[in-house]
């Protein structure tokens, strides 16, 4: 492991430029995140990207289209403004359609619509138990 460690941290810096220059001509621009790490802590960037290339770039079982859909997803869910950018033209340059991106987005809008109705529906059930057993309705 120790090797591995030395290897990849050699040249930290010529590292993080390749990394920026795959994103640059990968996406069309770094990612803020990414860029903000490797400035900060580049040995952080070279490992996410790793990460990054195995989870997102090489998916083993899905296409990169779709593996850019969920991405999507989770970006909408989680509500990341830049992210959901991102993944949208990500999406769009893995041959995605609009339409595809537009059923992505409604699905997130109804799982997290639901999500939130389930949390505040189950707290007003216990409410409403707890006022009839002391007898208010």
């Amino acid at each position: 492991m120790k090797s591995l460690i030395e290897f990849l941290f050699k040249n930290l810096d010529v590292a993080v430029d390749d990394i920026f220059r795959e994103m640059r001509e990968e996406y069309g621009r770094v990612p803020f995140v990414a860029e903000s790490t490797g400035r900060n802590r580049p040995e952080l960037l070279v490992l996410d990207s790793l990460l990054s290339l195995f989870t997102l770039r090489k998916p083993k079982a899905l296409s990169r289209k779709v593996a850019e859909l969920v991405a999507l997803s989770a970006a909408t869910a989680l509500g990341c403004d830049h992210c959901v950018d991102f993944h949208i033209e990500a999406a769009l340059r893995e041959g995605a359609s609009v339409d595809e991106i537009f059923d992505v987005l409604m699905i997130v809008g109804l799982m997290a619509k639901n999500a939130k109705l389930a949390v505040g529906l189950r707290v007003l059930r216990v409410y409403s138990r707890v006022r009839r057993k002391g007898g208010e309705e």
